[in-house]
C-alpha cells in the first residue's frame, strides 16, 4: 500500500528524494516520528515534512524498517545509517551498527588511519555514535601522541572540558609537567579561528574522509532486526528536546565554527591543577610559572601557587592537596631503581622498586622476565637495561630493557658470554659490559651492545 501511495498520508522529503508513508506506521516504530506526530508540533498536521538529520538513502531505509522491522547495514551504508539512528533516537539500529563497526574490517580501517591530525575528531564522530571501542582506540592514540597532538589545529580547537578530561588520565604521554605547563598555556592563548579558516576546514574535511570507504566492501551485507517494542517504548520521550539535541549533533559535525561557553581564560585554574606541580622542581615554579603575565593576573592561580609553596614546605603532606603521583610515562630520570637482588630469606628475585625524590617514597614496578641478583643496571636513551647476574642457580647472559612509557620489561639481544657482578655503562649510544664471573673464573673481556641493531 505504501508503495501504491494507498492511504498515505505524510510524504518525507531528504535530499530533494520524496518518499510516501502512513504517519500512524511510523510512529507506532520510531520514536522520532512518534513525537513529531502525536504531540502540537507544526509537523503533525503538515502532508509534507522535510528531513535534514538523514540522508535519502537512509532516510529510505528507516521507512522500510518501520514497514518490515529490518534494515541491511554493510560497510558503505554503516556511517549514514548509524547517523540516521542516532537522529530517529533508534537506539537498538545505533547499537548494532556500532558493534557491527567494532568487530568488522570498518574499525581497522579507523584505527589504522588515524594520525594526529584527524585522531580528536574522529573521537568526537565516534563519541556522538556511542562506539566505545573506536573512542577507546582514540583516546589510547591521544595519550600515547599527546605532544604531538598538542600542535594540531583540532587540539586548539577543543572546548576547555575535553581538554580537562584528557589531562587526568594517568596514561598522558608528557616528557614532563613543565611541557604540559606550556601546552596548557598555549592553548589558553590561542584565539579562535572562524569557519572561514582554511586549515580547520581541512581538518575536518579529512576526518569525514576516513570514514567513507571503498567500493569493493558493498558484498559484506549484514541484515539486523531490532526488537519493535523497544523502539516503541520511547514514545512518550519529549520531541522538543530531542529535536534540540539531534540539530545540535549536526551542527557540531558539520561546521568548523567553535562556540565557547566562556573565555578560556576562566579555565586556567582548573587546568592549572590538572597539572602534578609538586613533581615541578621549586626554581621552575616560581622563575617561570608564577611570572607568567596570565597567571598573575588570576587571583586564584595565585592561591594555588600559594598552595604548591606550602605544600613544597611541608612535603609530607603533598599527597593531601596534589595528585602528586609521576604519569605513567615519565622517563627514568629523576628517578631512582632498585632491580633484582637478593631477599632476606637469601632468595633471588626479580622485584624492582623506584623511588620518586619528589614523593619521598618507594613503589613497587613491573618485576623483571628473570630473577637476577648482581647484574648491570644501565640507563640509555630512556631505557632501563638489566644485563646478566644470578639467578639462585646460575650466571645468566640474558638482557632485559624496561621502558617506563610501558611500565613493561623485554628481552633483547644476549652477551655472548654468562656473566654477574660485571661492570655496565652507556657511552656514545651502546651499551659497554666489562669484567664479570661465568661461574668458573673471572672475566677480563668487554662485550658492546648497539641497540639500534640490537646487536
Amino acid at each position: 500500500m505504501r508503495r501504491d501511495g494507498k492511504l498515505c498520508d505524510v510524504t518525507l522529503i531528504a535530499d530533494n528524494n520524496r518518499f510516501t508513508a502512513h504517519k500512524i506506521v511510523l510512529a507506532a516504530t520510531i520514536p522520532f516520528f512518534n513525537g513529531m506526530f502525536l504531540s502540537n508540533m507544526a509537523e503533525s498536521t503538515k502532508s509534507e515534512v522535510t528531513i535534514h538529520g538523514v540522508d535519502a538513502c537512509a532516510l529510505e531505509a528507516f521507512i522500510g524498517y518501520a514497514y518490515t522491522g529490518l534494515v541491511q547495514i554493510n560497510p558503505r551504508n554503516v556511517q549514514s545509517i548509524l547517523i540516521g539512528a542516532n537522529f530517529l533516537q533508534l537506539n537498538n539500529v545505533r547499537n548494532i551498527c556500532c558493534r557491527y563497526i567494532s568487530e568488522s574490517d570498518v574499525f581497522w580501517m579507523f584505527f589504522h588511519r588515524l594520525n594526529v591530525d584527524i585522531v580528536l575528531p574522529i573521537r568526537n564522530l565516534a563519541q556522538s555514535y556511542l562506539c566505545t571501542d573506536l573512542v577507546s582506540a582514540c583516546e589510547a592514540y591521544i595519550y600515547k601522541h599527546f605532544e604531538d597532538i598538542a600542535r594540531t589545529t583540532s587540539f586548539f580547537n577543543l572546548e576547555g572540558c575535553e581538554l580537562m578530561e584528557l589531562l587526568e588520565s594517568d596514561e598522558l604521554n608528557v616528557s614532563s609537567e613543565e611541557r604540559l605547563f606550556h601546552i596548557i598555556m598555549s592553548w589558553v592563548e590561542f584565539e579562535t579561528k572562524s569557519n572561514s579558516d582554511t586549515e580547520t576546514n581541512s581538518v575536518i574535511s579529512e576526518s569525514v574522509n576516513v570514514i567513507e570507504l571503498p567500493e569493493y566492501y558493498d558484498s559484506n551485507v549484514h541484515s539486523i532486526k531490532p526488537s519493535v517494542s523497544s523502539e516503541i517504548g520511547h514514545r512518550n520521550s519529549c520531541c522538543n528536546g530531542s529535536l534540540h539535541s539531534t540539530h545540535h549533533f549536526h551542527s557540531c559535525h558539520c561546521s568548523t565554527q567553535i562556540f565557547n561557553s566562556k573565555p578560556r581564560t576562566d579555565f586556567l585554574p582548573c587546568l592549572l591543577r590538572r597539572i602534578r606541580l609538586p613533581l615541578i622542581p621549586v626554581s621552575y615554579i616560581f622563575s617561570v610559572i608564577s611570572r607568567h603575565d596570565l597567571i598573575r593576573k588570576d587571583i586564584r592561580c595565585r592561591d594555588i601557587l600559594d598552595e604548591v609553596r606550602d605544600v613544597l614546605l611541608m612535603s609530607w603532606k603533598t599527597s593531601e592537596f596534589f595528585n602528586c603521583r609521576p604519569r605513567k610515562c615519565q622517563d627514568i630520570f629523576g628517578v631512582i631503581y632498585a632491580v633484582g637482588g637478593w631477599n632476606t630469606d637469601l632468595e633471588c628475585h626479580g622485584i624492582v622498586e623506584t623511588y620518586h625524590p619528589s614523593l619521598g617514597r618507594w613503589e613497587l614496578s613491573e618485576s623483571m622476565i628473570s630473577k637476577r641478583s648482581r647484574i648491570g643496571v644501565v640507563a640509555l636513551n630512556g631505557l632501563l637495561y638489566a644485563i646478566g647476574g644470578f639467578d639462585g642457580n646460575s650466571r645468566l647472559r640474558t638482557t632485559e630493557v624496561y621502558n617506563p612509557k610501558t611500565g613493561k620489561w623485554a628481552t633483547v639481544a644476549s652477551m655472548i658470554c654468562r656473566r654477574s657482578a660485571a661492570g655496565a655503562a652507556a657511552y656514545d649510544g651502546c651499551l659497554y659490559v666489562c669484567g664479570g664471573f661465568d661461574g668458573q673464573t673471572s672475566l677480563r673481556t668487554c662485550e658492546m651492545y648497539i641497540p639500534e641493531q640490537d646487536t
